[in-house]
């Protein structure tokens, strides 16, 4: 059972976890990538699609669907 009914506030709660954890992020670009990435594993874990294809694809520069 999750701990509140807001899926917003569950889906940002592994951000906030990472800045508890390491304190700061090192780089506005290091925490740019961060959000992306974990924006499209967030939207592609809800739409039930393997998410490690979608991010392998984009390095290849191969097109994503979303």
């Amino acid at each position: 059972m999750p701990f509140d009914n807001n899926l917003a506030e569950r889906d940002l709660r592994n951000f906030k976890i990472k800045l508890k954890v390491s304190g700061r992020f090192n780089s506005m670009e290091g925490m740019k990538v961060y959000s992306n990435i974990r924006s499209i594993i967030v939207t592609f874990k809800k739409q039930g699609k393997n998410f490690y294809e979608a991010i392998n694809n984009i390095y290849k520069n191969i097109p994503v669907s979303i």
